[in-house]
């Protein structure tokens, strides 16, 4: 699972060189460092992929995952 939360640039190795698999997950923290949350949509435009599909909340976490499919819009 991708994670976004401070600036760590980790998912970089899951976005490079192959994009992630649709259907995958990725938690985006409450409050996510813009940059990070920026690149990572951007690179996920790229590929015509979206991360809009909300799944779940974790409250101990402070994340929210959602699930990553094709750009329908595009």
């Amino acid at each position: 699972m991708i994670t976004i939360d401070t600036y760590t640039a980790a998912w970089d190795a899951a976005m490079r060189p192959t994009p992630p698999r649709v259907g995958s997950y990725v938690r985006f923290h409450v409050e996510p460092d813009g940059r990070e949350l920026d690149g990572f949509r951007r690179c996920l435009w790229d590929y015509g992929l979206v991360a809009d599909t909300w799944v779940r909340f974790h409250p101990r976490l402070r994340m929210d995952v959602f699930r990553i499919e094709k750009d329908t819009q595009r």
